[in-house]
C-alpha cells in the first residue's frame, strides 16, 4: 500500500528541467549542454582570468548561429511551458527572430538587447522537442563567427497532455 501511495505521488509531480546554456554557475559544470545544441558557438566567457567564469556576476552564455536549434529527445508526449532566457544583438533595441517548435509552430519574436525570459507553450507528439531559431546574422567586423542570438538558459515545465 505504501509503495502504491509513493508511486502515485511521484507520478503526479510535474516534470521540470533547466538547461544552463554556457554552463551552470552553481555547480561549475560546463559543456554538458553541447549534446542538445545544434549550430551554437563555444561557451562564454571563455577566458581563464580570475575570478573564475562561474564566480562572475555575468551569467555564462552561448551565441547561436543565424540558424540554430535546441533538441531535447525523449521528453514524452504532452504540452510543455518553455521559458527561454535570451538577449538580442548589441547595438539594436530589438532583434527580429523566428522561433519554430517541432517544425510546426512558428513565433516571430522581437528579442530585447538585454537578457529577458520569453515564455511559450509547445506540444510534443513524437516525444522529442526541437526549438529552432532563425535570426539575421550579426555584422561584427571584429568577430568572424556566425552570431545570431545570445542564449543563457531554457526552463521546461510539463503542463499536461490535455492543453
Amino acid at each position: 500500500v505504501l509503495g502504491l501511495l509513493l508511486w502515485s505521488l511521484a507520478y503526479s509531480i510535474p516534470y521540470t528541467a533547466v538547461l544552463h546554456i554556457g554552463g551552470d554557475q552553481r555547480t561549475a559544470l560546463r559543456k554538458y549542454d553541447a549534446p542538445f545544441l545544434i549550430d551554437f558557438n563555444a561557451s562564454e566567457p571563455d577566458d581563464d582570468r580570475l575570478p573564475a567564469w562561474n564566480q562572475r556576476a555575468e551569467s555564462p552564455y552561448r551565441w547561436s548561429e543565424d540558424r540554430a536549434a535546441i533538441q531535447l529527445p525523449g521528453l514524452g508526449t504532452g504540452s510543455w511551458l518553455l521559458g527561454l532566457r535570451v538577449s538580442g544583438q548589441p547595438g539594436k533595441r530589438l532583434t527580429p527572430s523566428r522561433w519554430i517548435t517541432n517544425e510546426q509552430q512558428a513565433f516571430d519574436v522581437h528579442v530585447a538587447a538585454h537578457p529577458r525570459i520569453y515564455y511559450f507553450l509547445s506540444h510534443t507528439s513524437s516525444g522529442n522537442l526541437q526549438l529552432s531559431f532563425e535570426t539575421a546574422r550579426l555584422d561584427a567586423p571584429s568577430d568572424p563567427r556566425n552570431l545570431g542570438l545570445t542564449l543563457y538558459s531554457l526552463c521546461l515545465l510539463y503542463t499536461s497532455r490535455c492543453v
